[in-house]
């Protein structure tokens, strides 16, 4: 059987830190990924979209110690950032399939992976 064709694209995502620690972190970044040509979602990821970031954080009473669940393992707490998407995602190869609708890379300031690609939402209060 031949394998599926594949896009070579970046895509600006969610990466977090720490997860599951009281360091835990998220940031939107930009990641290189083959993905296949049907890949059709990534041509949904568009500049001003929002993004959340899941992440988790312990659980600690007041003296700073885990909160023990009944089996003694530790508890989380799910939290998540918001972020602006700063640009699309953009298509370095592949020229067949639904993908080829996407937009290439810019030549001459293409995007560099783990760089920033989104802009953190403070949380209203």
């Amino acid at each position: 059987m031949a394998k599926q064709p594949k896009t070579e694209l970046f895509h600006c995502g969610c990466e977090v830190t720490d997860d599951m620690t009281d360091e835990a972190s998220t940031s939107l970044i930009w990641k290189l990924l083959n993905v296949s040509h049907n890949g059709k979602g990534h041509l949904n990821h568009m500049t001003g979209d929002e993004e959340e970031c899941d992440y988790s954080v312990p659980i600690v009473d007041e003296f700073g110690d885990p909160v023990l669940d009944d089996q003694d393992q530790p508890t989380f707490e799910s939290m998540s950032d918001m972020y602006t998407r700063d640009a699309d995602d953009c298509r370095v190869s592949g020229e067949s399939g639904p993908l080829a609708a996407m937009l290439m890379c810019d030549g001459e300031v293409p995007p560099v992976e783990t760089e920033s690609c989104g802009t953190f939402v403070p949380p209203v209060e």
